[in-house]
């Protein structure tokens, strides 16, 4: 999402840490500035990586917190900022309290609300949730704007205090539908296990149609359980270059992404719609705001109404390519460039 504002906006992209693990896409010194490479470490590094760690203990190491960037990032950045999480944010709330200066602030997963979501599910100690919802309305509220990536999410704002506004995830739709498809489906994620890996081997185990899981690991010694445990009835790719990405989402039939905690979409779920997959999803997950039930793919309470409504849909060549049509046509309304125009429209409050 930020590599695609940067471009379109355009903007110049700011990168707090270098990931050694997880970065996709290319980025050079021209595309990017870098405050910390992947084969540096700070003074402080061990010590934030232990203590993000109690928040979310899923991630690993790479989901670190860089105070020492961020305080950094305070005294080095100016101007019109868009900050892509709480996190992140807490630069432009720094700058505000020193300089006056507003900021922005685009939130993707909130601690706020009666539950709070997903990461109040991965916090290893529960009773550091009062204090990350405090942090997470004071940076939120102290913006002069805040972003989202769902309704669900804006509503959880709202409820808070913080007006949002809604910029879905975008995509690129392909150029044509690829005249043919394969008889799997694909689930892409950085997965965890709050999304609950295993479902899918159980939707695979019902329905009789083999799942690709696509996407790097949070915990690398988590996707070598998997693949142990249920490696018979899905295939796990691991982290995959876009290319190979692209190849599995023009060769899918259908795409599959479930949620449990999370208030997003998903990012996967609006790709998959640009290259005609249907999707299908539960209503805990936002990727149901931006479907019709039946049309461009199915909304279902579990697992197995999901296994009966695959069934019946590769059964029908005809509704199956019908609907590839139309989650193809729905995705032109969510490109990078309807998401991009939001945001722009957004920053003209500055």
């Amino acid at each position: 999402m930020v590599v695609e504002e940067s471009r379109r906006l355009p903007a110049r992209l700011v990168v707090y840490r270098e990931s050694p693990g997880r970065q996709v896409y290319s980025l050079t010194e021209g595309d990017a500035m870098f405050l910390r490479r992947a084969s540096e470490r700070g003074r402080w590094t061990a010590v934030l990586e232990r203590m993000t760690l109690l928040f979310n203990s899923d991630r690993g190491p790479d989901a670190t917190v860089d105070l020492d960037l961020i305080l950094r990032a305070s005294r080095r950045l100016s101007g019109t900022i868009l900050y892509h999480d709480q996190f992140a944010g807490l630069t432009g709330y720094l700058r505000r309290l020193q300089f006056g200066e507003d900021y922005a602030v685009y939130v993707h997963e909130s601690s706020l609300g009666e539950k709070g979501g997903v990461m109040e599910l991965t916090l290893r100690v529960p009773a550091l949730r009062r204090p990350l919802q405090w942090y997470d309305r004071r940076i939120t509220r102290k913006a002069r704007v805040v972003f989202t990536n769902s309704q669900r999410n804006r509503r959880v704002l709202d409820e808070a205090g913080v007006h949002a506004l809604v910029a879905y995830p975008g995509c690129d739709p392909v150029d044509r539908l690829p005249p043919e498809r394969e008889r799997f489906i694909l689930a892409v994620a950085v997965w965890e296990r709050t999304k609950r890996p295993e479902v899918y081997a159980e939707l695979a185990r019902r329905s009789g149609v083999p799942v690709v899981l696509a996407g790097m690991w949070g915990r690398p010694q988590e996707l070598e359980s998997f693949r142990r445990q249920f490696g018979d009835r899905v295939r796990v790719t691991g982290a995959i270059p876009e290319s190979e990405l692209d190849r599995l989402s023009r060769a899918a039939s259908l795409y599959v992404r479930f949620g449990y905690g999370e208030r997003g979409p998903g990012q996967g779920g609006i790709q998959a719609l640009g290259y005609g997959m249907p999707v299908l999803t539960n209503p805990q997950l936002a990727a149901s705001e931006i479907i019709t039930d039946g049309e461009d793919g199915f909304v279902v309470s579990d697992v197995e109404e999901a296994a009966r409504r695959v069934a019946e849909l590769f059964d029908s060549p005809q509704r199956l390519r019908a609907m590839s049509q139309a989650a193809w046509s729905r995705s032109r309304t969510l490109s990078w460039d309807a998401h991009v125009a939001a945001v722009r429209a957004g920053l003209s409050q500055f």
